[in-house]
Formats: structure tokens, sequence, C-alpha cells
């Protein structure tokens, strides 16, 4: 039975994509659990394949290559069932708006909050609302979590500059389904600054600085501005 057990663990191994993240659950169909532990150990001392964290596997590389912290995040994430999204701080810092240290690499996730570490990083999951995670499945919804993870101290200007710069015209149109998700402060922010968006029932302000800042964009023929900096995704 362990040497049947073996040839089907090789067999998958060979099935895998380059660079392809496995999970110890997916090897359960090949032998009983200790059967399979006895594999996977013979594996890893034979340098076929490598435990990159609990129950996370990957065939051996000839040329070294690893996945990030991020990758195997997410890959946890996926072994476990998880909805995630990356945390606001760590976008925010990556694209310049926040010169907060990132020390960890932290998820926003639906599960318990749990904690590992990959090649020296901490990875930490953290329990957040599903409204949060939800808005993080698009370019609109990362850039309305970063506005809310800055809070109200990100000032009007500030608020006014990183509209401008990241989301073009469609995207501030799409605020319409965005605003009642978020807090009032912010909700009552994009409702100073983006009058012709608001959500259906909302009361129009008297106002009409984004119909003269738009003029200021260079609109390509699908409508897109010719000066985005950041690609969200």
């Amino acid at each position: 039975m362990e040497k049947t057990t073996a040839v089907l663990i090789q067999r998958f191994l060979l099935s895998l994509k380059p660079r392809q993240i496995f999970f110890r659950s997916e090897l359960r169909k090949f032998g009983s659990a200790n059967t399979i532990d006895q594999c996977i150990h013979r594996l890893i001392e034979a340098e076929r394949i490598e435990r990159l964290v609990e129950g996370l596997f990957l065939r051996h590389q000839a040329d070294g290559w690893r996945p990030s912290a991020e990758e195997v995040g997410r890959a946890k994430a996926k072994q476990l069932g998880r909805i995630l999204t990356e945390e606001p701080k760590v976008i925010a810092s990556k694209i310049g708006i926040s010169n907060i240290e990132v020390t960890e690499i932290v998820f926003f996730t639906t599960g318990r909050p749990i904690t590992f570490r990959y090649q020296g990083k901490i990875i930490r999951f953290k329990e957040t609302a599903a409204k949060k995670i939800r808005l993080n499945d698009s370019r609109l919804g990362k850039a309305v979590n970063i506005l809310w993870y800055l809070g109200p101290d990100f000032s009007v200007e500030e608020t006014r500059w990183f509209l401008r710069k990241y989301l073009h015209r469609e995207e501030r149109q799409q605020l319409r389904q965005e605003l009642p998700a978020i807090p009032e402060w912010l909700t009552e922010r994009l409702i100073q600054l983006l009058p012709n968006y608001l959500p259906f029932g909302f009361k129009t302000c008297e106002s009409n600085t984004f119909e003269s800042e738009d003029s200021q964009y260079h609109m390509k023929g699908d409508g897109y501005p010719t000066n985005r900096f950041f690609d969200f995704n």
C-alpha cells in the first residue's frame, strides 16, 4: 500500500505546473494519513519537494525560485477555505501615500485570526467585516478602503488629490453602489468632493468641483484617463 501511495504521489507531482503550490489535503486520496506523512518526509529528505508552511508544499525548482510571502499567504487562505484581502495599510504603503513602515504581511479574513512565519516574515490573518473584504474586490473598493484606513485626518485636499490620481470617471460613477457601505464621515467627505456621482437618495451638494477637474483629464476613446499611475490589482 505504501509503495502504491508513493507512486501516486510521484505522478501527482509530475502533473503540477511549474512553480505551483500544492496542499497536503490534495494527497489524502492516495492513502492513509500516516503513509502520506512518511512519503512527504522522504520527498523532503530527497529534496524533491519543500515545505513552505504547515500544509503547503512546493515541488523542487531547479532555478531556486520561491513564492513571495504574499503568495504563500493567499495559498494558505485557499487551503483553509478563507476569503481574504490585503490590509489597506499595506496597499497605502505600496502606492506611497502612507509612510508607516509595514513590518508584517497582514490580510483581512472572514475566519479566526492566525499567525505564521515564512522565510523570516510574519504573515497575519486578521478577522474583519465581510463588507471590507468585498470592497477590495475592485480597484474602486481598494481606493475606498484606503481612505477608510487613512481616516478623517486625511484632509479634504489630500482626498481630492487621491481620487483624481487613482480613480477615473467610470469608477467615480460606481460610488453609487459603494457609498452606503462606508462610515458616515467618509460618506460626507465623498459627497462633498463628488457631488455629481451620489447614490440615489442622497441630497446633492452645491458644488461643481469635479465638473471642472474632469476637464483636465485627456480622455482616451475607451473613457479612461491617460494619467493612471497605479494598478490596485
